[in-house]
């Protein structure tokens, strides 16, 4: 079927020239939920340091304060008081609105509640599976169900603790959410992911933990050991800079011939995109790095890159840009291997529409007709 997006107008990208900026990156989509999730567990109160306001992060919020946490603002910062993993059972399902995140880690957390808690969403949500999930959950001793392997999920009664394999092969947040409930087990928890995923945000979830208080252990490849009985303590956590919209911005460097300087990086992130600045690298642009800042500069050929872990930015597509002429697989760099769960249209037109480029509608062409060298539309799910 047709995606709505391949039926607008044309649109022509028209380079301006070099950019020249020095800014700092958003905060990581991925560490607020997961910050979120756990200070909400945790004993006392926590502060979180210029997180991510976005709908992602209010949905989870909205979700961890009817499970009993606070979260109140402080200026740019976050306050949240913890429940020390005794959870508050809603009379309401707790909605989660589009956020496939707040869905498969809450759906973990409603597990350790004593009572039954429902987690559903908007219908865009309702269509992704969680059989996986529920699977691993109940494996643990959680009394789960998800009707046809989707939401809702309806969960409680505690984690009896064990061993469990977690199939990561369609999200590696359902490994990440099993582990983010463990600690508040009965007893020790080993969790394997099993099947092609993106490790690397597992790396990042074990690693969130363990700032949190939580001993987890490397139990062998893609496998981590749990200690029961720990549970987070409160902390304040700088939430650090999103790779991912900082990859683009050094990509936009390269593709013009200009610099950026990202101000906020976090040398050691654990996040996947961190390697497009060595990407950049390899395919001509001069990258100097200076403590917690990467400087990208404007790169002056293309060379086909492996991109590797880093799947969610696609720097190749920006370092081509209008007027860069290239090799055809550079388009490979920082590309995904599989579609993701979140069903959404390429956005690299718009995403250099929003970065300082110029951009002349043009009359639509008639169906079928394709202009030679152009790129042909890739299909939504072919990310």
């Amino acid at each position: 079927m047709t995606s709505a997006w391949v039926d607008l107008p044309a649109l022509e990208v028209v380079p301006v020239g070099p950019v020249s900026a020095r800014l700092a990156a958003p905060a990581s989509k991925s560490v607020t939920n997961r910050a979120l999730l756990v200070a909400a567990l945790a004993r006392g109160d926590s502060r979180l340091r210029h997180p991510l306001d976005s709908d992602d992060a209010r949905a989870m919020r909205a979700a961890v304060g009817a499970l009993g946490a606070r979260v109140d603002d402080d200026g740019d910062d976050w306050t949240v008081s913890g429940t020390g993993g005794a959870l508050t059972v809603p009379a309401t399902p707790i909605d989660a609105g589009l956020s496939g995140t707040t869905l498969r880690f809450v759906a973990a957390a409603a597990a350790l509640a004593p009572a039954p808690v429902t987690v559903t969403g908007r219908d865009g949500l309702l269509r992704r599976p969680v059989g996986a999930l529920v699977d691993a959950l109940r494996a643990l001793g959680a009394t789960v169900s998800a009707p046809g392997g989707v939401p809702p999920v309806v969960a409680s009664g505690g984690l009896r603790g064990g061993t469990v394999t977690v199939d990561a092969t369609a999200s590696s947040q359902f490994a990440s959410a099993v582990l983010l409930a463990a600690p508040y087990a009965d007893a020790d928890v080993t969790v394997t992911a099993a099947g092609p995923t993106a490790d690397a945000y597992v790396a990042l979830t074990v690693d969130l933990m363990r700032r949190w208080g939580v001993a987890v252990a490397d139990a062998g490849e893609a496998s981590w050991r749990v200690p029961a009985g720990d549970g987070y303590r409160a902390r304040d956590e700088a939430v650090e800079y999103d790779a991912s919209a900082a990859a683009h911005l050094f990509a936009l460097a390269a593709a013009t011939g200009g610099t950026v300087t990202v101000t906020n990086v976090a040398p050691a992130t654990r996040q996947p995109d961190a390697a497009v600045p060595a990407l950049l690298e390899r395919m001509g642009a001069t990258v100097s790095r200076s403590g917690a800042r990467d400087d990208g500069c404007g790169a002056s050929r293309a060379a086909p890159v492996d991109g590797g872990s880093a799947r969610r930015a696609r720097p190749g597509d920006h370092a081509r840009g209008p007027g860069r002429a290239g090799p055809r697989d550079v388009g490979a760099v920082g590309c995904r291997r599989r579609a993701r769960p979140r069903d959404r249209p390429p956005g690299g037109a718009r995403d250099r529409a929003a970065q300082a480029r110029r951009v002349r509608r043009r009359a639509p062409r008639r169906p079928g007709r394709h202009r030679r060298g152009a790129p042909r539309p890739r299909a939504a799910g072919h990310l």
